[in-house]
């Protein structure tokens, strides 16, 4: 099992260090769930939080950095997006671009995001990948504290055979009250869909400011907090060995209207994100190296001897 390892975001994205850095995971070595064609030909991603807890705000900081650093977020031709899907995404880039936060999801709506993702990098190993996000509101979402039954669209795709990875959205200051709902939905998830060997899930704790520091001071911190405020839930992600984070998108104020307002766009949490994503679908490192590539990194690190 990999070391845990953690590292603060930095002010601002910068290129030249984005492969330096390691992972700010707490994350654990699973078995890939890569799509098969034989079924569903796409890798689902699932946002579960309750309202506000800052899942919009992820998936905008996700096309973000997918589309402007990561590589390309390009329409697939054969399930193209809605006009509505379509609006919503380029509403989320264009927003984000401005420091406004994303509109909170419509209630008793599903969205269906469709892409295929295709990495900025010239390994042959790293091949692109097709991704269905989920868009839907946590008050829907927040059924399954009841025991009532999701959507039936959902349902579905938990008694089915296609691969899903679940975003677990948690608020640092609603940590300990949405425990049971996410223990509850861990618990779903392990029944429905029949184990987690085709599922795979990591916890986000959003909104980390609240907790008077910008960023956990170390992993041990970090997974001391947790266990503490939601013991439940992290019983369950050791269990499985389940990843899990905290996630940042920069420093958030009120404006003369009481409205949200990003200042200073921070991408590091979301280039983090990214690459487990790719990595927990694919098994493979989104920044391996072609040979080439390795032998030339290797010569001009010895000239600068």
């Amino acid at each position: 099992m990999e070391e845990k390892q953690f590292v603060i975001p930095p002010d601002k994205l910068k290129a030249s260090e984005e492969q330096k850095q390691p992972s700010v995971f707490t994350d654990k070595a699973r078995v890939p769930i890569v799509s098969s064609a034989g079924h569903e030909d796409t890798n689902y991603v699932f946002s579960f939080g309750q309202a506000q807890s800052g899942k919009s705000v992820i998936l905008a900081s996700l096309f973000y950095y997918m589309s402007a650093f990561g590589g390309l977020l390009k329409p697939r031709p054969s399930r193209l997006n809605s006009g509505e899907a379509e609006l919503l995404f380029r509403e989320m880039l264009e927003n984000l671009s401005k420091g406004i936060l994303p509109n909170r999801t419509t209630v008793e709506t599903v969205t269906n995001l469709n892409f295929e993702f295709i990495p900025n990098t010239k390994s042959k190993k790293v091949k692109p990948i097709k991704l269905t996000f989920l868009e839907m509101s946590g008050e829907d979402l927040a059924k399954v504290r009841h025991n009532e039954l999701l959507y039936r669209e959902i349902e579905d795709y938990l008694t089915s055979k296609i691969p899903i990875t679940f975003f677990l959205v948690t608020p640092y200051d609603e940590m300990h009250a949405n425990d049971m709902l996410i223990f509850s939905f861990l618990r779903k998830l392990e029944s429905e869909a029949r184990g987690f060997t085709r599922v795979n899930a990591i916890l986000l704790i959003t909104k980390w400011d609240k907790s008077g520091h910008v960023k956990p001071s170390s992993v041990d911190e970090f997974d001391q907090i947790i266990r503490e405020r939601m013991p439940l839930t992290n019983g369950q992600l050791d269990a499985y060995e389940l990843s899990k984070t905290y996630y940042t998108i920069g420093e958030i104020s009120k404006d003369a209207n009481n409205k949200d307002k990003l200042h200073g766009l921070n991408l590091k949490t979301a280039q983090l994100l990214t690459e487990w994503l790719y990595k927990s679908i694919t098994g493979v490192d989104i920044h391996h190296k072609t040979f080439i590539e390795t032998v030339s990194q290797s010569f001009w690190s010895m000239l600068s001897l």
